[in-house]
């Protein structure tokens, strides 16, 4: 696929996010994180995001899909 970058090649660290948007993903929970220029990437919520997921929150720059999401990723978190 012309124009796509591997993960070796992909500029950004999860932590360098400047927001983020918990979404469905499959049967659980996915965050898809955008950088300041514009980049985006979406995954599953794996151990690596909860620092990053949990400083986004504390700056504001966290939202959800949906009130149901949201209650979802609440009940997740406090566990």
């Amino acid at each position: 696929m012309a124009g796509m970058l591997t993960n070796s090649e992909w500029p950004h660290r999860i932590r360098e996010a400047a927001t983020a948007i918990i979404i469905p993903w499959d049967d659980g929970l996915g965050v898809s994180y955008t950088y300041v220029n514009g980049d985006a990437e979406a995954g599953p919520i794996g151990p690596a995001d909860w620092p990053v997921i949990r400083m986004l929150e504390r700056d504001g720059k966290l939202s959800f899909a949906s009130e149901k999401i949201h209650d979802r990723f609440l009940k997740l978190r406090d566990h």
